[in-house]
């Protein structure tokens, strides 16, 4: 009588044909996909920021935000987000002026993270 559960450990399911090794995507792999991800995103922020500073704004609504990313449907924001304003760095939106220190600030926040 068996009483209790069996592992899988080992085992491949039959969309693994016999003789042929499943192979999970390797831990790196989905590192590197993610430190991708997070330099995208933080190129897509810049931009937004960027973008802002060229409209001469001194401040950004959560709204606007969501503008500049090119989202119209704004009908799932909170009270709070409608009422979020976010004051711009304009000393360091300068800066952004240059490729170089854009990617600097990329690289930076990437290892701030770490």
């Amino acid at each position: 009588m068996n009483t209790g559960g069996g592992s899988s450990v080992g085992r491949a399911s039959g969309l693994h044909p016999e003789g042929r090794r499943f192979d999970p995507c390797p831990l790196h792999q989905v590192d590197n996909m993610a430190d991708d991800l997070e330099k995208a995103i933080t190129h897509v922020i810049l931009q937004i920021l960027l973008e802002a500073k060229a409209q001469g704004k001194d401040m950004l609504t959560f709204e606007e935000i969501l503008d500049l990313m090119g989202m119209d449907d704004k009908s799932l924001m909170t009270k709070f987000e409608r009422e979020s304003m976010f004051v711009l760095n304009k000393d360091m939106l300068d800066k952004l002026d240059d490729p170089d220190v854009i990617e600097a600030m990329v690289e930076s926040l990437g290892k701030l993270k770490h």
